[in-house]
């Protein structure tokens, strides 16, 4: 291949990802500790999750498909609340252990949001489920405030 600068050497094949085998998740443990009606709860709100942001349900309208992005939208009107449900799809050329490893880890978390204030797991309840407090540090409304008098 060559260019007004002369000849190129022939681009190297792009890394491809590593395909891990990512164990799968015991529902057994992850809800053993867990009281029962919070379980029942959890599967309703999990159930209802699905029906409304699979891939068949009605209504769902494109709103972008760039770069490998598709991502599609609709509103929803419930309890007198317009609530927007999104839907995207990509795929990343990370492993998705390593992905959930840096978004679930607090210390990384307080590194990278710099609105946090502090956090903390207060419980362990499996590895796939944990209780955890995060404050946020406050907003400067007085001088928005102060503008509107």
């Amino acid at each position: 291949m060559s260019s007004f600068w002369g000849s190129k050497p022939a681009a190297a094949a792009e890394p491809q990802p590593e395909i891990v085998k990512v164990p799968a998740v015991n529902v057994e443990e992850t809800i053993k500790d867990l009281p029962a009606d919070l379980v029942v709860t959890l599967d309703a709100k999990i159930e209802e999750l699905y029906t409304l942001l699979s891939p068949n349900t009605p209504g769902l309208e494109q709103f972008v498909d760039k770069d490998g992005l598709n991502g599609k939208k609709r509103v929803v009107v419930k309890d007198s609340l317009s609530l927007v449900h999104m839907r995207a799809e990509y795929t990343f050329p990370f492993n998705i252990v390593d992905v959930l490893g840096v978004i679930t880890n607090s210390a990384e978390q307080l590194a990278t949001d710099s609105m946090k204030k502090e956090q903390s797991k207060l419980k362990v309840i499996s590895k796939h489920s944990w209780i955890e407090y995060f404050a946020i540090k406050g907003v400067m409304l007085y001088l928005f405030l102060k503008g509107m008098q």
